[in-house]
């Protein structure tokens, strides 16, 4: 991403850790079928990894409307900060 060049070495290593968070968040709503819970976990441990702040992790359709488990069209999205840059990002469920 073009915003990676504002993140420093240490950052950007940080920075990579973003999407595989978006893929356990994924596989592990699928399991247990409790997103809030588990966006709500995974929002702490992305905190704990060193992101200074998340603007927004949630469900939605592809029309981004509120989505449920039972929706066939979602994604995750995300935005999270490193200091004062932000990163997006999302992946289809």
């Amino acid at each position: 991403s073009s915003r990676n060049q504002y993140l420093s070495n240490d950052e950007r290593l940080l920075a990579s850790n973003l999407y595989k968070v978006l893929r356990h968040t994924k596989k592990e709503m699928k399991s247990i079928q409790k997103p809030a819970t588990t966006i709500l976990k995974y929002k702490k441990i992305l905190i704990n990894m060193g992101f200074t702040s998340i603007d927004y992790f949630e469900m939605r359709t592809d029309d981004l409307k509120k989505a449920k488990m039972e929706d066939k069209r979602k994604r995750l999205f995300i935005a999270a900060n490193i200091g004062k840059t932000r990163l997006i990002d999302n992946l289809k469920i």
